[in-house]
C-alpha cells in the first residue's frame, strides 16, 4: 500500500522522470536493449529515443490523466450537459 502511495505522489508531483538516476537508467537500458539488435546504434540515437519515450510516456500520460480526473470531477455540475453530444451524428435519427 505504501508503495502504491508512493509512486501516486510522485506521478502526481511528476518528480520521477526529472531524477537523475532514472534518466540514468532508463538510458542504460535501452541503449543496452537497442545494442542486441543494432550493434552499431550510436548514443545520440538512444538519447532521441529516450526523450521521446519522455514526451509519450510521462508527459501526454500525466496530461491525460490530470485532464480526465477535471472531466470526472466537472461534469456532474454540468447543467446543460447533453448526454446525445457524445454520440456521432450518424446515430442520430430524425
Amino acid at each position: 500500500m505504501k508503495k502504491i502511495l508512493m509512486r501516486l505522489e510522485s506521478f502526481t508531483t511528476f518528480d520521477l522522470p526529472l531524477r537523475n538516476t532514472y534518466i540514468q537508467t532508463a538510458f542504460v537500458t535501452t541503449h543496452k536493449s537497442y545494442r542486441k539488435d543494432y550493434p552499431g546504434r550510436s548514443l545520440n540515437a538512444t538519447r532521441k529515443k529516450v526523450i521521446a519515450d519522455y514526451w509519450i510516456k510521462h508527459v501526454l500520460t500525466h496530461f491525460g490523466a490530470f485532464y480526465l480526473v477535471a472531466m470526472l470531477i466537472a461534469l456532474p455540475f454540468c447543467t446543460n450537459f447533453n448526454q446525445f453530444a457524445l454520440y456521432p451524428a450518424c446515430c442520430w435519427q430524425d
